[in-house]
């Protein structure tokens, strides 16, 4: 009914570290735990495999409710002196409260700190590859990751590059917006966390945002605003009618294309805006372009990472198999 894993995993000092697996020892036990604690996590309605094998621990299906929401890992662990610590996961989300997220995870807090700004749930698919140190901290530099996630509804609140923006640009609506329909994609590699090209809608302004943050807290983001010319014409915008050069009046359908580059840190960022282009057409018709370029550049490194990914989870997948085998016959052989 409740199991705290903290004392287990604990060295001499009494804080959490990472331990060698035993050899010749093969160990398969069928989880069904009603609350389990790990580290500051409270889980509960834990349930699925673990495989001790080869001195490798593997997770198969685990389902736990957590965060408000659900998570299914699939994945292993293993440590192998004087090899670092190393794992391998595979997670299914299902309405994980973000702002929970964000304050249970390092990973998150280290290389998604705009999440801290967010008030949503979050679905989607996420693999984590990395080493770890004696602590069971990710070696970040090392650390591998990619996921597709599905963010139905989020309130971005007091979000400093969003909202020095609004104020350069003056469009208001960019203030603490309301987004809906989100999914972005993501990479993190050699410390950085790379959003890949998405789409969004704020008020009337259609957004194509993509770029990467890293440990040490820099931002290189671009925003490309597209903001119907009659809009600049109906707020009576002297900053934007400044980035056209030239008479906004003589503009009807016409959509600008502003640019926002975004430096610095999320405490202190530094905006860059100039108008890249301004194009006959609806803001519509440019998200369909928009999306077109966004799939052409995330293609390339999905395939580099799935191979990676079916690798892994063949091992898993077979190593599941041959568990559930060896644990029929066993039973079998108990009840000759």
């Amino acid at each position: 009914n409740f199991f705290d894993l903290n004392p287990w995993m604990a060295g001499e000092s009494q804080t959490i570290e990472a331990i060698e697996l035993p050899e010749r020892v093969e160990f398969l036990m069928a989880a069904d735990f009603k609350q389990v604690q790990f580290d500051n996590l409270n889980m509960t309605n834990v349930q699925g495999n673990l495989l001790l094998k080869d001195r490798k621990l593997n997770l198969m299906d685990l389902e736990s409710q957590m965060l408000q929401g659900t998570m299914v890992a699939n994945g292993s662990y293993e440590y192998i002196s004087p090899k670092a610590p190393h794992i391998f996961f595979d997670l299914k989300l299902k309405s994980l409260n973000i702002p929970d997220m964000y304050q249970s995870f390092m990973t998150v807090q280290r290389l998604a700190p705009m999440a801290e700004y967010l008030n949503g749930m979050v679905s989607g698919s996420i693999n984590i590859n990395t080493d770890l140190d004696k602590t069971l901290t990710p070696v970040w530099d090392k650390l591998f990751s990619q996921g597709a996630l599905d963010i139905p509804k989020v309130n971005v609140q007091n979000f400093p590059p969003l909202n020095k923006t609004a104020d350069i640009l003056k469009l208001s609506p960019l203030h603490n917006p309301a987004l809906n329909n989100l999914n972005p994609n993501y990479q993190i590699k050699d410390g950085r966390f790379y959003l890949k090209p998405m789409t969004f809608k704020v008020d009337q302004y259609q957004i194509l945002a993509s770029g990467s943050n890293g440990l040490d807290k820099s931002l290189d983001y671009l925003l490309k605003i597209q903001i119907p010319a009659a809009e600049v014409k109906k707020e009576a915008n002297a900053y934007l009618a400044g980035l056209i050069k030239q008479d906004i009046n003589l503009l009807t359908n016409e959509t600008l294309v502003v640019d926002v580059n975004i430096l610095g840190s999320i405490k202190d960022p530094k905006i860059q805006t100039s108008v890249s282009d301004i194009v006959k057409g609806t803001t519509d018709q440019l998200k369909q372009a928009a999306l077109k370029e966004a799939d052409k550049q995330k293609s390339e490194a999905e395939k580099q990472a799935q191979a990676e990914l079916e690798k892994q989870k063949q091992e898993l997948e077979k190593k599941k198999k041959e568990a559930e085998e060896q644990l029929k016959n066993k039973l079998k052989n108990l009840f000759k």
